[in-house]
């Protein structure tokens, strides 16, 4: 038996000999110890035959298909469905634009890597897909094409189908969606139905925006801050029409307090971002009495609102919305006043109107100036503020473009009692009523009749889906004469508005769990079969959902759980923004033209600035994923997008780094060639293979992590090629080992790069074992993954570094003087002559050991 100082020797010259060969001395070793080592270059791989082949088998062979996914797509199955620990991973469906761009492939491709893993880990995964169809982009493309909006969008489904698929994302095609298809919109009308019998669907009339290039009528939120329409850009006019609305203001307080309940799940951006936009406040109301000088008899009240009452001491002037009611009254009175007004619609600075009234302070009675200010927005309490220079930042510096009086704020001038009478507690919101009216024909029709006899009536169900021309002449013939559903007169009107696409996209994800349902909209025991009280597992999508979307969906999800129809409250309870995709963009210095890819090199360096950009064909950034995959194909494609960066983060694309995901899986390749020609029998070094098992248990550990929890595949996919490359570290390891290792590597890689993983299976297991996304995910041993094979030994002379040791701890961790010993033999001809006085061993880590020689 060896003694610890014949252990520690032997280790440290085996340490001396595998540190160099880690790096270029692997395939001697390995040929030296018979071990098989891999030989070749895997030119013989090519990627993009491998992309068909597999495909192709898939459509028949449909791995990794879940019981429950043919249950809801009214597929027969022979297992019992609604019985698995369940995994809903849905990513935002897309509008059918006709092309794939980086920013589908990266959201498709996270979703589907996490959603391949999940599925290997035994859960009942629903991956659905659909797309969110109608609306504006679709309707305008058809006109100018002259082709209905219909074939138009159909044919588009049609091409990003085609290119999903060539991507190899393993969706369940069973139960795509299309909102404007009537099986689909029968239920949106449904649902609009229940909103309007709670009371939460209502008419009024209301002054509108109105996008006149568009023209139809925007939301509030898809009016940005500058006044121009969300989707055109155009400047919003005001037109007053009636037009159909959603209470959502029902559920304003209920929709800021449920964001405490995502603080683990959603980001803190989106989560403020939904806070700013309900914008919640609490204050008091103030009563301002308001007078024309030339007749001070003649007054009507105006409301402010503060959420510094104790400031009115300080108040100088009162400032209202241009929109205000007085404000349009002097407007209305004053042709220059009207002019003025609309010239600080939509500013952002102090510009500022003086009004021909005054205000009555309701304390002093002193009279106040009143201005219609663009600061103030009709949106947010009620559309005027006491202005208190001497407190609040805005005020200031309004007070001072219109030279205006700072008074000082004294907290005794007003007594508490006083005070407490002119003011009101109470909250305010920034938030208003979801007007839901679009006058387009591209869009789920309202199931309302109006009858000159009973008024608004719902269409039965039974008549569901109303089914509207398209065409306007036609559509307004098909509107008249209809009869009542009410009184059966037949001189009733259907309704020609459509619905707001954010409706069809509020409730899409409860369709998916039951989405061939014909008797109703879902199952609700389905739905809670996936979403339970918690919603959808993980969400993905872009950052630009961040309101409007999100808060609307949110409000239906709340409506459905008071109707009982749904346990969760809220839709989602893991939401992972992905960052955008950038593309390489030149520019010219001095004009700021973009440059054509053919135009950048004729364009002197110092003439010219390089930047990463939001990809746009008028930037000539753009990289199209069609071209990706017909040259380095669908994995090498994927493992780009996924390897570049953090999902939420920005990526910076650049095909330069493509070539090296594809040598590494033509590395992996390589080597399951190798192994094949191994010898099954070579034991290999005991100390090898406990290293190298340590380094895969660890590995599987975070991997696991990554896809599980953490989602920064980027570093999952890191964690992988090196755990190929210790494959050839880790030489001397026995054959059996190593086939487990890649056994382990392929099934992990599975997710990311689905159709090499897939051949490498094949390989490995001769054909003989089902697909590999049917096989399981591996299972770290933390024992194991947490063992320590070898100490990391710095050897220190009077605090100096002068040696660092790698020493095995397998069969058997050394002892202290082993150590010492090991130390003392690795510096003896630094030390010379000198005498070592004391030795100091400290273990800052289990792993790690520092030994200081005082001499």
């Amino acid at each position: 038996m060896k003694t610890p100082t014949m252990i520690v020797r032997t280790a440290l010259a085996a340490a001396r000999l595998r540190a160099p060969l880690r790096r270029v001395g692997v395939r001697a070793l390995a040929s030296a110890s018979g071990s098989g080592a891999p030989t070749g270059t895997g030119e013989n791989l090519t990627l993009t035959e491998l992309d068909r082949k597999w495909q192709a088998k898939w459509a028949e062979t449909r791995p990794g298909r879940s019981a429950t996914g043919d249950a809801c797509a009214g597929q027969a199955t022979s297992e019992p469905a609604l019985t698995k620990e369940t995994k809903y991973v849905l990513c935002m469906f897309p509008y059918p634009s006709g092309d794939l761009h980086l920013g589908h492939v990266r959201v498709y491709a996270i979703g589907d890597a996490l959603s391949r893993a999940a599925r290997m880990q035994g859960r009942d995964v629903l991956f659905p897909i659909g797309w969110d169809a109608f609306g504006l982009p679709a309707e305008n493309a058809a006109r100018d094409r002259g082709v209905h909006p219909g074939d138009w969008t159909n044919m588009n489904i049609s091409q990003m189908k085609g290119q999903l698929k060539d991507l190899g994302i393993a969706f369940d095609w069973d139960y795509e969606l299309a909102t404007c298809k009537p099986d689909y919109y029968r239920w949106t009308q449904w649902l609009f139905l229940r909103l309007h019998r709670a009371g939460l669907a209502y008419q009024a009339d209301a002054t509108v925006n109105w996008d006149p290039v568009d023209e139809t009528v925007l939301a509030n939120e898809q009016v940005d801050g500058q006044g121009r329409s969300w989707r055109s850009g155009a400047v919003v006019e005001k037109r007053d029409l009636r037009q159909w609305f959603l209470n959502i203001c029902a559920y304003q307080d209920d929709l800021v307090d449920g964001l405490d309940t995502l603080t683990e799940g959603w980001p803190e951006l989106v989560r403020k971002a939904q806070r700013q936009w309900i914008g919640r406040s609490e204050g008091a109301h103030i009563t301002f009495e308001m007078f024309r000088p030339d007749d001070s008899a003649a007054t009507t009240d105006v409301t402010v609102f503060t959420t510094r009452p104790d400031t009115l001491s300080g108040a100088s002037f009162v400032a209202l919305s241009p929109q205000h009611p007085l404000s349009r009254q002097s407007a209305a009175q004053d042709v220059n006043l009207a002019i003025a007004l609309e010239s600080i619609a939509g500013a952002e600075g102090a510009e500022g109107v003086l009004l021909p009234i005054k205000a009555r302070h309701p304390v002093t009675n002193e009279p106040l100036p009143v201005f219609a200010a663009a600061y103030v927005l009709s949106s947010y309490g009620e559309g005027a503020v006491m202005g208190v220079p001497a407190e609040d930042e805005r005020d200031a510096r309004f007070a001072e473009e219109h030279d205006l009086r700072v008074p000082e704020v004294d907290s005794t001038a007003i007594d508490a009692d006083t005070l407490a009478k002119v003011c009101k507690p109470t909250k305010t919101y920034r938030l208003h009523d979801w007007l839901v009216s679009r006058q387009r024909g591209w869009g789920a029709p309202i199931p309302i009749v109006h009858c000159d006899s009973c008024g608004p009536v719902e269409v039965p169900e039974s008549q569901l889906p109303v089914v509207r021309p398209f065409d306007q002449q036609e559509a307004k013939a098909w509107a008249e004469d209809v009869t009542c559903p009410s009184c059966g007169g037949t001189h009733a009107r259907r309704d020609l508005d459509t619905l707001d696409t954010f409706v069809d996209s509020s409730w899409y994800f409860f369709r998916f769990c039951d989405a061939k349902n014909d008797q109703m909209a879902f199952d609700p025991a389905k739905v809670d079969h996936f979403m339970g009280e918690r919603g959808v597992g993980l969400y993905i999508g872009g950052v630009e959902h961040a309101i409007l979307h999100l808060l609307y969906s949110r409000f239906i999800t709340r409506f459905l759980h008071s109707e009982g129809l749904v346990r969760c409250v809220e839709p989602f309870d893991t939401l992972l923004t992905q960052g955008m995709v950038l593309g390489k963009t030149f520019k010219e210095t001095k004009s700021g033209r973009y440059l054509k890819p053919n135009e950048v090199d004729s364009v002197q360096e110092e003439d010219r600035i390089q930047v990463w950009e939001k990809m746009s064909k008028s930037k000539y950034n753009g990289v199209s994923p069609v071209d990706l995959l017909s040259t380095v194909g669908a994995d090498v494609t994927r493992l780009g997008i996924l390897f570049a960066t953090a999902p939420e983060a920005e990526l910076a694309w650049d095909d330069a780094a493509l070539a090296g995901h594809t040598r590494w899986l033509k590395r992996v390749h390589t080597s399951i060639e190798a192994l094949a020609k191994g010898d099954p029998d070579h034991r290999g070094s005991a100390a090898a293979d406990a290293e190298l098992k340590t380094f895969l248990h660890k590995t599987i550990m975070s991997v696991t992590d990554q896809v599980n929890t953490k989602f920064h595949l980027n570093v999952a996919i890191a964690d992988l090629m090196k755990l190929s490359n210790a494959l050839a570290d880790f030489d001397t390891a026995s054959h059996r080992l190593k086939v487990e290792v890649m056994n382990t590597l392929v099934r992990m890689l599975a997710p990311f790069a689905p159709h090499a993983a897939e051949e490498f299976w094949e390989m490995l297991t001769n054909g003989q074992q089902s697909s590999v996304h049917d096989q399981t995910w591996p299972k770290a041993d933390a024992a194991i993954a947490n063992a320590v094979t070898a100490l990391n030994v710095v050897v220190q002379i009077r605090g100096k570094k002068k040696a660092v040791l790698t020493i095995p701890c397998e069969p058997e961790m050394p002892s202290q003087e082993a150590l010492l010993e090991a130390a003392r033999e690795a510096v003896r001809e630094t030390l010379g002559e000198d005498v070592v006085r004391k030795e100091i061993v400290v273990f800052p880590r289990k792993d790690r050991c520092i030994i200081n020689l005082v001499i």
